[in-house]
């Protein structure tokens, strides 16, 4: 009977795309060279991950020092470095800022940065890191003292971001979204910055990212005015400055223009997921989402006074591609959320066509 090793390197990778628990990875690259070579690429995609295995119980520091012995190996199975196998990296609370930025100078590939409750890194550590992975896509930074000029090194030396997440950075200010004009965002979430006011001009700022398809802007100082909205809308019969946006979430304010609102509704028809909150949605905004989105799977109203019921039910019927809506409202003083799935929905149109 023939093995494994008669079966074509294709076959064997498609089967590879099933395993996914790290501690049968570590058994199958022990199996032979063709597997190790195949394998490792896989196992060492993201190490953090490797850390539930047993692999690296202490983090950041035992990864540098099992990337530096093998980086100094001239004898091995596969010729390419362990490191150059890493696309993402996490760095946490209680990792070494020095250990990671020698763990980034030996992995040359990384795509993915997640730097999480980092109290120790500053500015100067920012721009170092910067410099040691131009080829970043993703970058998520939470909960971080650094300021503006941390964002100006990104922008500078990240060309190749695409998906960029910043939340509850309380040093940034409105000019921060300026030094990556650079870039071809396509997504873009802001959460929880707390100085980093959402002026007109920020607006502009964000009307430049003509790649931007996913944008969410949640809980920042003074939250998305008329003017704010006003920016996106195309002048005359020009296209819109956002015109393949798909993903939007926006913390808002109560008194939005309503004719903006539907100018602007009007003009992304292309939009799948719709989160609005506080911005106090009235009947032409509602009767613009149902006659201007057709491609909408996903609405969420959050807001103080509960919207139209009828309005809602039209945007229902009317958005055929829809199969979730959250509304929250407050009624006798509290809170109330409702939802409906793609069944109730179902049977709501069902109802409605009899």
């Amino acid at each position: 009977m023939k093995g494994l090793e008669c079966l074509p390197l294709e076959i064997l990778e498609h089967i590879a795309t099933y395993i996914n628990d790290v501690r049968s990875l570590r058994h199958c690259v022990k199996v032979n060279k063709r597997f190790y070579r195949m394998l490792t690429p896989k196992l060492w995609h993201s190490p953090r991950q490797l850390g539930s295995a047993g692999v690296y119980h202490s983090g950041i520091d035992l990864l540098s020092q099992c990337l530096t012995i093998d980086s100094n190996q001239h004898h091995r199975i596969d010729s390419i470095p362990l490191g150059h196998h890493i696309r993402k990296l996490e760095l946490a609370r209680n990792d070494s800022v020095s250990d990671f930025l020698l763990v980034l100078a030996l992995t040359p590939q990384v795509e993915e940065l997640c730097l999480d409750q980092q109290q120790r890194i500053r500015d100067n550590d920012m721009e170092r890191l910067f410099q040691l992975c131009p080829q970043i896509k993703t970058l998520v930074i939470t909960y971080i003292h650094i300021t503006d000029k941390s964002i100006v090194s990104l922008g500078v030396h990240c060309r190749q971001l695409r998906r960029l997440t910043l939340a509850k950075l309380n040093a940034l200010t409105p000019k921060t979204l300026v030094a990556l004009k650079g870039c071809s965002l396509e997504r873009l979430r802001i959460n929880h910055c707390l100085e980093l006011t959402l002026t007109p001009d920020t607006a502009s700022h964000l009307a430049s990212f003509h790649t931007l398809t996913s944008l969410y802007l949640q809980d920042v100082n003074r939250g998305v005015d008329t003017e704010f909205i006003r920016r996106f809308i195309p002048r005359a019969n020009g296209p819109a400055p956002l015109c393949l946006l798909k993903h939007l979430s926006l913390t808002g304010d109560a008194n939005i223009d309503d004719n903006v609102m539907v100018a602007f509704l009007r003009a992304h028809p292309q939009l799948q997921t719709l989160s609005l909150a506080h911005c106090q949605l009235r009947d032409a905004a509602l009767d613009a989402i149902a006659t201007h989105l057709p491609c909408l799977t996903s609405l969420r109203i959050d807001q103080k006074d509960a919207p139209s019921h009828a309005m809602i039910n039209q945007v229902i019927l009317r958005c055929r591609r829809l199969v979730a809506v959250v509304l929250c409202f407050r009624n006798d003083r509290a809170w109330q959320v409702k939802r409906m799935d793609q069944a109730e929905i179902r049977l709501l149109r069902l109802v409605a066509s009899n």
